[in-house]
């Protein structure tokens, strides 16, 4: 259901339907193949499923990015079991879900180059903290946030050469060089 929503063969409301029910029977487990994981947890945000893409990253047991951590990787296995190669990127589509999703730093529709930026990180149940940084063309971006009785600190960083927003739900602030905002979530 990954692709068909990626490629517009199915709309939303069928694939969040038919995506969840998927995740709830194989109790948050990878079961899309390697086409589709780049996609997977990008497109649960989208539908508004940001915890089942939170919960499927999350996993210690197998099948699951965790699974290879748990048992000594240090690098992407070529599959789940850690069988064969022990570095392939293609299961590493999980780092643009980390800085994209999870740091909320993307580039604004159409942008190019992180000369414009904006910072809108996508919270969810079980992770209460997040800190990470991107070094572009323009300068390093970054950000870094704190979960706590419902409200989340935000501090982040954009160089002075970056065009850069934080936006979360109806709140917007440009920013240049370093700023902090408090959001409620």
């Amino acid at each position: 259901y990954i692709l068909s929503y990626v490629f517009g063969i199915i709309d939303e409301k069928s694939a969040r339907k038919h995506i969840k029910r998927t995740i709830d029977r194989d109790n948050g487990h990878l079961t899309t193949g390697f086409l589709s994981v780049k996609h997977l947890l990008p497109v649960l945000c989208e539908l508004g499923l940001r915890d089942y893409a939170y919960m499927i990253l999350a996993q210690r047991d197998y099948p699951s990015w965790g699974y290879s951590v748990v048992n000594g990787a240090t690098t992407i296995w070529e599959n789940w079991s850690g069988r064969d190669s022990r570095n392939h990127p293609m299961f590493g589509a999980v780092t643009k879900y980390l800085f994209m999703y999870l740091l909320g730093i993307r580039q604004p529709k159409g942008g190019a180059g992180y000369k414009k930026v904006v910072i809108s990180p996508v919270f969810v149940e079980g992770m209460n903290t997040a800190k990470g940084h991107i070094t572009t063309p323009e300068g390093i971006v970054s950000v870094e946030y704190a979960k706590e009785n419902g409200k989340a600190t935000v501090k982040v960083f954009a160089d002075e050469a970056i065009e850069a927003v934080f936006e979360y739900k109806n709140f917007s602030s440009t920013f240049s060089g370093k700023a902090e905002f408090t959001v409620e979530i």
